[in-house]
């Protein structure tokens, strides 16, 4: 099998496993509101799994370069940037939305 197929598949298992088994262990990836599962903590731990099983994968292989290893900062602190934007936007929206 691929890497990527691989990187997917892992992926849609910590998905499907996310949604259908709620664990108190995974309590941290529910809605504070709603206590149903929050699609975008859902994501970044997706993302957080994947992501850290390929980076080990490559180290171990001795594949792994500066050039994987700044992809890999910028993606999560790009996604820490749009996470804290998107809260920011949501929280203008609803100011908006009172006044």
């Amino acid at each position: 099998m691929s890497l990527l197929s691989e990187v997917c598949s892992a992926m849609v298992a910590i998905l499907v496993f996310i949604t259908w088994v709620r664990p108190a262990t995974f309590k941290f990836l529910l809605d504070k509101d709603s206590q149903f599962p929050s699609l975008g903590r859902q994501g970044q731990f997706t993302a957080l799994m994947s992501s850290t099983w390929v980076f080990v994968l490559l180290a171990v292989n001795d594949n792994l370069t500066e050039w994987f290893f700044i992809g890999f900062m910028v993606t999560w602190a790009g996604a820490q940037a749009t996470s804290a934007w998107l809260k920011i936007k949501g929280d203008a929206t609803k100011d908006a939305g009172k006044a």
